[in-house]
């Protein structure tokens, strides 16, 4: 008896089961003819992505090749400048940035102003990640370095020097040679001695800072021409190389 009861419970169960997927078979069919499709449109989505990221590294290597070989011809590098240009209309983000702090750099090389004033428009450019902006600003401050006035520098490094920011210590330095050019031993002291504690600077870059800021403490700096009034002239330092 016991044995019949469960088979008609089983059988009954079925027939609701049957009920219900009759019931919701429609339903049923759409979610899945939808899944289906958000699965192959996702697949497409990535594979079309990858496919943009390939051509656009083919450009973007085509451009740096055409930089390497432009040198500070004029015409080559407005030629790569412009290559590198076409690449960040319609590359991924990260292409895009690459692009156009490189032909920035071109038009640097070959004009100074040129090259502020392109790496200044990138720093505003709200296409690019803050990272890129940051290093935007510092190419400028490096392009402005032998003209511009230890306030102008301040203006331009002070917030990239703030701890915690990603090139800090590049600015630090950057501080430190604007400050000695202008004869601010005191100043100098200050952002040599910022990099020195850095639990995170690079070490190269604070063995320089420790003897730089050795040599200050040590008294006047000696160089070629000094001017009478005690304000020093010191030789162009030598900047960690930035990334590019």
């Amino acid at each position: 008896m016991s044995d019949l009861i469960r088979e008609i419970d089983e059988e009954l169960r079925k027939e609701r089961m049957m009920e219900v997927l009759n019931r919701w078979q429609p339903a049923i069919i759409g979610v899945a003819i939808a899944a289906l499709a958000a699965i192959g449109g996702y697949n497409y989505y990535q594979k079309h992505e990858q496919q943009l990221r390939e051509q656009a590294g083919v450009r973007y290597q085509a451009g740096l090749d055409q930089a390497k070989l432009a040198g500070v011809d004029p015409a080559k590098a407005q030629a790569a400048e412009a290559a590198l240009t076409g690449v960040a209309k319609d590359a991924p983000a990260g292409y895009k940035a690459l692009a156009l702090l490189r032909a920035a750099a071109l038009s640097g090389a070959v004009n100074a102003a040129a090259g502020v004033k392109d790496f200044d428009a990138l720093t505003r450019n709200p296409a690019l990640p803050p990272l890129y902006q940051n290093l935007a600003s510092l190419r400028a401050a490096l392009l402005r370095l032998d003209h511009a006035d230890l306030k102008e520098m301040h203006q331009r490094l002070d917030a990239l020097s703030r701890p915690g920011a990603p090139f800090r210590n590049f600015a630090r330095e950057l501080l430190a040679i604007a400050a000695l050019k202008a004869g601010d031993l005191k100043s100098a002291g200050e952002a040599l001695e910022a990099i020195i504690i850095d639990p995170q600077a690079d070490p190269t870059m604070r063995a320089r800072a420790e003897q730089l800021s050795a040599l200050i403490r040590s008294g006047p700096l000696p160089s070629t021409g000094a001017a009478s009034n005690g304000q020093i002239s010191p030789a162009p330092a030598t900047v960690a190389p930035f990334p590019k």
